[in-house]
């Protein structure tokens, strides 16, 4: 998503951007013992942090997205981030209020059944549209909720239970989830 122009564009335009590598990405080599190897990544994710001046989460973009939903999610983040600055004595309120906000346009599309619009206007990429959708649907009412108990929170306060709770790569957890399976002995146990 950095890459496209856009993006970049209005990020480099509207926010004071930061990265910070929260682990190394682990990756997975499979050896077809003819030479040949595939390695890809495993549970890599990242998490877009809207802050205020003091460092205060005002709101956070969980997982990958479409690029254009993405924009979308920037833009009134932006917004969001003007309106609570410019009345920074209330700014615990308004974030607050703005989560709540938020929480209630999610339910009212939920008894709708309407989920967020997203497009891939010719990218043809149905898993980029898929984790687009249940990021929208799902994943923001998460933090929605997990931030309206936690007014101050810091990304670096959050970060362990975003990751754990909601994008479920627990970073704690040296195997991800994996280790029953890597320690399983299927199929060359017998009892299996």
């Amino acid at each position: 998503m950095f890459s496209n122009p856009e993006i970049s564009a209005y990020i480099n335009q509207n926010f004071e951007p930061a990265w910070e590598s929260v682990r190394s990405v682990p990756t997975i080599t499979l050896d077809f013992g003819n030479g040949q190897k595939v390695t890809r990544t495993l549970h890599g994710n990242i998490a877009t942090y809207v802050c205020t001046a003091d460092g205060s989460i005002i709101d956070v973009i969980p997982g990958v997205y479409e690029p254009q939903a993405y924009l979308r999610q920037l833009k009134k983040m932006s917004e969001a981030s003007r309106n609570i600055m410019v009345q920074s004595d209330r700014q615990f309120d308004l974030i607050s209020k703005y989560h709540k906000d938020e929480l209630a346009r999610n339910k009212a599309l939920n008894k709708l059944m309407v989920e967020p619009q997203t497009s891939v206007e010719g990218h043809g990429k149905v898993e980029l549209v898929s984790d687009t959708s249940h990021n929208e649907w799902y994943r923001r009412r998460q933090i929605h909720q997990m931030l309206l108990k936690q007014s101050g929170a810091t990304p670096d306060s959050f970060k362990k239970a975003l990751y754990k709770h909601v994008l479920h790569a627990d970073l704690d957890d040296p195997h991800l989830g994996l280790d029953k399976y890597l320690s399983a002995t299927y199929p060359f146990d017998d009892n299996s």
